[in-house]
């Protein structure tokens, strides 16, 4: 009898894939899945978030310098008034114009006559005459 000594057919449960035992290839289980899976969603949640609040106060910024550019035009004062202001809520910029317009009332644009273009020197008054008259002096 002969002793067969050949274990090329025996499986010894190896696949052929070289790395499947103790190579570079890391298996997860399904909670170490969910867990990155995890992580990663609330990073990108919180970026979102982030430009989400920059944009908002933005808007706010420009909503802010729209009402104050026209407030002080209903006020009549240049946007150049603003610098004088740190305020940063409508109310405060309301309060600093209402103190503002006390203090340095704007002029008023409609009871302002405009003046009338000068005559022509041929059918101008005598200055001369115009002053005697205002004194009560007469010709002479």
């Amino acid at each position: 009898m002969q002793n067969n000594t050949d274990t090329g057919n025996i499986n010894t449960g190896d696949t052929g894939n070289p790395t499947a035992e103790g190579g570079n290839e890391k298996t997860f289980t399904q909670d170490q899945v969910n867990q990155i899976v995890g992580d990663r969603l609330a990073k990108e949640r919180s970026k979102i978030e982030a430009d989400l609040a920059r944009r908002e106060q933005d808007l706010a910024q420009r909503e802010y310098l729209h009402t104050a550019l026209e407030e002080c035009e209903k006020r009549g004062f240049t946007p150049k008034v603003l610098e004088l202001f740190d305020v940063t809520t409508v109310d405060d910029l309301n309060k600093k114009l209402d103190l503002l317009t006390k203090l340095f009332p704007p002029p008023e644009l409609k009871g302002v006559q405009t003046a009338s273009p000068p005559k022509p020197w041929s059918s101008a008054p005598n200055p001369n005459a115009q002053i005697r008259g205002a004194f009560g002096l007469t010709k002479g």
